[in-house]
């Protein structure tokens, strides 16, 4: 029985499945491995993270009916062009299967070549198929825009403050409370001085701080 070579769109669950079973294919699975040399003991191989195989499939497109032609395959080249094409240019991620064997994984469409060759309006294909790997992040991995960090990147939108009160926050420091709300943290200490604070940088959640407008603290 002849296997079928089968490709599911998985955003739009369209499925394609080639009208010929392609003569012969080649799947490759590895590891980068890197070999390194340790004085007086010779080289060793140290293995690595998975590597990608790009691996093409000659595929044809009939355009009239023949006998070894997939159970349910229609001649028309057009319909599996635009399948690929369209994989190819949008991106798709494609479930890739070759029935009966362990085939079965996401690829993306690297290209497709084709072309006619012998007068029947057949058409001859090469698709190039990416194995695609979903990239997995975990709470290590993303990252955090600290609020303070943010503020520092555009002290020039720092709201502009008259007389209010601020409380205190847990993680809250002087420093970042004037790079927030004057976009100057350096001001820490003339805002420590004008609410009696004598360490600068010993606060205390629930305190409430008064904010003067910034001319106050720098004296312009």
């Amino acid at each position: 029985m002849l296997r079928k070579f089968i490709f599911h769109d998985v955003a739009s669950g369209q499925e394609i499945i080639l009208p010929v079973t392609p003569s012969s294919y080649q799947v490759e699975t590895g590891q980068g491995v890197q070999v390194v040399n340790l004085t007086q003991f010779g080289d060793y191989a140290l293995a690595g993270f998975p590597s990608i195989y790009a691996f093409t499939l000659e595929c044809m497109f009939p355009a009239q009916k023949y006998p070894f032609l997939t159970p349910g395959a229609q001649p028309q080249p057009n319909t599996y062009i635009t399948f690929f094409e369209r994989a190819a240019n949008e991106k798709l991620v494609l479930r890739f299967v070759v029935s009966d064997t362990l085939v079965s994984r996401e690829v993306l469409v690297e290209y497709i070549r084709y072309g006619e060759q012998d007068g029947t309006n057949d058409v001859y294909a090469v698709l190039s198929l990416m194995p695609y790997r979903r990239l997995q992040l975990t709470s290590s991995t993303s990252i955090r825009i600290d609020e303070e960090v943010q503020g520092a990147a555009r002290t020039g939108d720092a709201p502009t403050v008259t007389q209010q009160s601020y409380t205190i926050q847990s993680g809250d420091t002087l420093w970042g409370i004037c790079r927030k709300f004057y976009g100057d943290g350096t001001l820490a200490y003339k805002l420590a001085d004008y609410n009696g604070i004598k360490n600068a940088n010993l606060i205390y959640d629930g305190d409430t701080l008064k904010l003067p407008e910034k001319s106050l603290l720098t004296g312009g």
